[in-house]
């Protein structure tokens, strides 16, 4: 059986503590929320739904909040869409390694054609 506490008019609501010890109550109704807060708590909130993302400037309690990513603070979703970018552009870069090992002969033959092409002219004298 766990605590519980009273609600009354000289506790706070979320972490419980008397206005004796924390100070003045106030009667919190943002975010959803209409609760009697102490200032520690009303601060703590206000702090958690201020934060935005540094890339796409949008609410980080509404994308995952913040991950640090090269001294900036962005939200999930924007780290994902670099985790992509990156993904990307190193399957494209290995996209054209394999093309060039796997169409091998026919580079050979388009070079060795052009060369003889070029031989042929010069023998001919133009």
């Amino acid at each position: 059986m766990g605590i519980e506490f009273k609600k009354e008019g000289n506790a706070c609501e979320r972490c419980h503590k008397l206005d004796t010890d924390v100070g003045k109550m106030t009667h919190y109704k943002n975010h959803e929320l209409d609760e009697l807060l102490c200032q520690d708590c009303i601060k703590e909130i206000d702090d958690y739904y201020s934060l935005k993302c540094s890339k796409c400037g949008k609410p980080a309690h509404l994308r995952g909040n913040l991950i640090e990513y090269e001294n900036e603070k962005i939200c999930t979703i924007c780290m994902d869409e670099i985790n992509m970018k990156k993904i990307i552009k190193e399957e494209q870069k290995q996209e054209r390694k394999n093309f060039m090992k796997s169409n091998w002969a026919k580079w050979i033959t388009f070079g060795l054609t052009v060369t003889g092409i070029i031989v042929a002219l010069l023998a001919i004298g133009i």
